[in-house]
Order: C-alpha cells, then sequence, then structure tokens
C-alpha cells in the first residue's frame, strides 16, 4: 500500500501573540448533484504568505473512527462549520488532497500537480469567513471499463448568512466577522470555480 507523507503543522504556524479565527465550510463531495461516499477523508493545505507556516484542516466525512461533525443533517445536507485559531497575517490555502475508501489493495489519493493561492488575512481577535467548500467528484473508467473516482474540482461560494451563524453557536467568543471570499474563477485554475 502507497503510504504518503501528507502536510502538517509548520512548528511557528503561530509565531506571535495575535491570533484571530478562520471560519471555512468543508462540504463532502457530490457525483452528479448527489453525496458520495466514495472519498473517506479530505485536507486543505493553508500557508502564511511571509514566513511559509503551513497548516491543515482535516475533514472526514465517512471515516470508520472519527467522522467529522455534521452541521447541515438538519436540512439534508453534509458539511461542517470549522473554526481554526491562526496567528495574525496573510495566508492562503494553497493546496487539497482526497483520499477514496480502501479497494481492499490500497487508498488512492488525488491532489492537484501544481498549488494555487487562495488568500485571505486574519486579523487579531476577529474572525475570517473564506467560503463554503463544496467538492464535486470527477469520475473516470479504470482498466476493464467500471466507473471510478477521478478525482475532484472545488465550488467555493460565499453562504456566510447561512455559515456565519453557525461558527458564532460552535465558539461564542468569535468576535467580530469578516467576510473574505476569494474570487476563485480570476485563477484560472480547472480545480477551482464559483459555479458548478
Amino acid at each position: 500500500m502507497a503510504c504518503i507523507l501528507f502536510f502538517g503543522p509548520g512548528s511557528d504556524a503561530w509565531a506571535g501573540g495575535d491570533t484571530g479565527t478562520l471560519i471555512v465550510t468543508l462540504n463532502t463531495p457530490t457525483v452528479g448533484g448527489a453525496v458520495s461516499q466514495a472519498y473517506r477523508t479530505y485536507y486543505i493545505r493553508l500557508r502564511r504568505r511571509d514566513t511559509g507556516a503551513e497548516d491543515q484542516i482535516r475533514y472526514t466525512p465517512h471515516a470508520w473512527r472519527t467522522v467529522s461533525p455534521n452541521d447541515f443533517a438538519s436540512t439534508g445536507g453534509e458539511g461542517t462549520v470549522v473554526t481554526k485559531e491562526l496567528s495574525a497575517g496573510d495566508w492562503e490555502v494553497t493546496k487539497f488532497m482526497f483520499e477514496t475508501h480502501s479497494n481492499g489493495i490500497g487508498r488512492t489519493r488525488f491532489r492537484p500537480l501544481n498549488e494555487f493561492s487562495i488568500p485571505f488575512t486574519i486579523r487579531p481577535g476577529r474572525a475570517t469567513y473564506i467560503g463554503n467548500f463544496q467538492p464535486i467528484g470527477l469520475t473516470g473508467k479504470n482498466l476493464i471499463g467500471m466507473e471510478v473516482p477521478g478525482g475532484v474540482r472545488f465550488v467555493i461560494t460565499d453562504k456566510s448568512a447561512r455559515d456565519v451563524p453557525i461558527a458564532q453557536a460552535k465558539q461564542p467568543n468569535l468576535g467580530p466577522v469578516d467576510i473574505g471570499v476569494f474570487d476563485v474563477d480570476r485563477l484560472g485554475n480547472p480545480l477551482l470555480g464559483s459555479r458548478e
């Protein structure tokens, strides 16, 4: 079974005394508009733009042990609103990685070949909402013609009216919230968009 070491927190990710909070919503991947259980877990990588310090957020909608909370179960959705304390400064989302369920041989992992930059700023004592990240599963065919997971692309939208109150309920001392949803269409990256 292949093993890939993936990014972890940098030792100086929280350098300095001032911190703020990142708010991001991660959703279960969909295929053809329906929630898919093909992907067991995924990660998004965060990096400080000045120091290069890294961190990550892990989402496990269909893991065997630790399943991420579902904040949208009452509306028939699957996703979680994440709040994460980070050092104040300029950050970016640079990469993602998805793992499929084990197929008896090992897990398949998908990640972009090249990094991208979705910038955001964390301010001391404040929160920054960077959007609703909805993965859209892509499919391909294996050697015998069966349809199999073929990677993902992200649709990133502003659902702050829905998501910020959930974040505030989870973390009552959140502080003022800034909306910092970047227009990913400007990147021209086929793996990122604002529309399905």
